[in-house]
């Protein structure tokens, strides 16, 4: 899975609200490159939301990390949403080519 689990959800004083989730590695750096084999572990972890028929909706190096193993994740799915057609969805891979 590309999707980081949910571990539990945490209420602390009535005011603060948490998600405790599978720890996830680190995020992809914004400086340098990307070789291939590291570009195609990030789409495939956006095929996973994309196969469930959504977009992602902020496709960004610090929304994808890697655990030390090399397993990626698609993480901050704050305005993940229901996709409108496959073009969103052929666009949004089209962005993870251009990181």
């Amino acid at each position: 899975m590309a999707i980081p689990r949910l571990c539990g959800y945490y209420k602390v004083w009535g005011i603060l609200q948490l998600l405790a989730l599978e720890p996830v590695g680190a995020a992809i750096p914004e400086s340098g490159s990307i070789d291939g084999g590291l570009r195609k572990k990030m789409k495939v972890a956006l095929r996973h939301i994309h196969n469930a028929g959504h977009v992602h909706g902020d496709i960004g190096r610090p929304n994808f990390c890697m655990k030390p193993g090399g397993q990626v994740f698609s993480v901050d799915l704050g305005v993940c949403r229901p996709a409108c057609d496959q073009s969103e969805l052929r666009d949004e891979m089209k962005e993870v080519g251009g990181l």
